[in-house]
């Protein structure tokens, strides 16, 4: 037994020790988080200005004048120790010291696809996510913007930067997420982006499922201005037959389903994208709405009437 018990001991032991090589060994395979003094001075310069980026400029200009080259030099490195991820052409994204000793990339999408593009806010089906009005989360993260940039991002996320006109960039407010303050458009500018973009919604049904959710919550002060603003007829006729339609019970004012019906032009319109359903459907004539999209696909489990 005492025999035994000793061989046992051993083995125990020599497993702990195996268990504590490979430790070693894996950390040792991390990039270090250590700093040159250049680096170091870089990047406590941003951390003091509590500077979210940081461009190839911004770090020749806190060395002094240093050459285009040795910036780019320089980023790369801390790239590759963790202190910075890429977001853009020359444009990357601090990584603060709270984030830990090991060099590894933010994985907060939401902080990321904030530093993507300037101006831009988070829209459509990532939007209505964020306000509950979507139960699913989708795996593609739109941001809204007016800037004409391309930009390729592969972690932590897929982004999808979605350029729209001047006169549609607007209704976005903060919001927290996982310790980020975002910019995302509101609900009702959500409602509406939805609608107006079904295929970055995920579809009619989707949209469907927008304005269930919604409904309740619809500032329609807010909302009427809004409709002013996108000046789309057939948007307004769409968002009447639906508000009507959609969850009945929820009472919609009578004004405001006025003043859709004084911009609903005279020209009937497909609810759902002909390019996904068609043209063929029942003519609503109220709202001069073809419902093209199969009850099938466009009830689900939300009432529609």
């Amino acid at each position: 037994m005492a025999r035994l018990y000793v061989t046992k001991t051993v083995t125990i032991a020599k497993m702990f020790i195996i268990a504590e090589r490979e430790a070693l060994s894996m950390t040792s395979l991390r990039p270090s988080r250590s700093l040159s003094a250049a680096e170091g001075r870089v990047v406590l310069s941003l951390e003091a200005q509590a500077a979210e980026t940081l461009t190839l400029g911004d770090i020749a200009r806190l060395l002094g004048g240093a050459s285009p080259s040795y910036a780019r030099k320089l980023a790369f490195g801390l790239v590759r120790k963790g202190w910075v991820q890429r977001v853009g052409k020359g444009v990357y994204l601090l990584n603060h010291a709270s984030a830990g000793p090991d060099a590894i990339p933010d994985t907060n999408p939401f902080r990321v696809g904030s530093h993507l593009v300037e101006p831009s806010y988070f829209g459509y089906a990532t939007a209505a996510n964020l306000h509950g009005l979507l139960a699913q989360t989708p795996r593609t993260y739109f941001v809204v913007t007016t800037s004409r940039k391309t930009v390729r991002v592969l972690e932590p996320a897929e982004f999808r930067l979605v350029w729209v006109p001047s006169r549609k960039f607007f209704g976005a407010a903060r919001m927290e997420k996982y310790g980020a303050s975002i910019s995302v458009s509101n609900l009702e500018k959500t409602l509406l982006d939805c609608l107006d973009r079904q295929d970055l919604a995920g579809g009619m049904p989707a949209v469907v499922q927008v304005v269930h959710s919604a409904k309740p919550r619809i500032a329609y002060g807010r909302l009427r201005k809004y409709v002013v603003r996108m000046d789309n007829k057939s948007l307004a006729q769409r968002l009447g037959f639906l508000l009507e339609r959609v969850r009945p019970e929820v009472p919609v004012p009578r004004s405001f389903l006025r003043f859709l019906r004084a911009r609903t032009g005279v020209a009937f319109v497909a609810l759902g994208s002909p390019g996904l359903y068609g043209n063929r459907g029942r003519h609503r004539n109220d709202w001069r709405i073809v419902v093209n999209v199969p009850d099938v696909q466009l009830l689900g489990e939300v009432d529609v009437r």
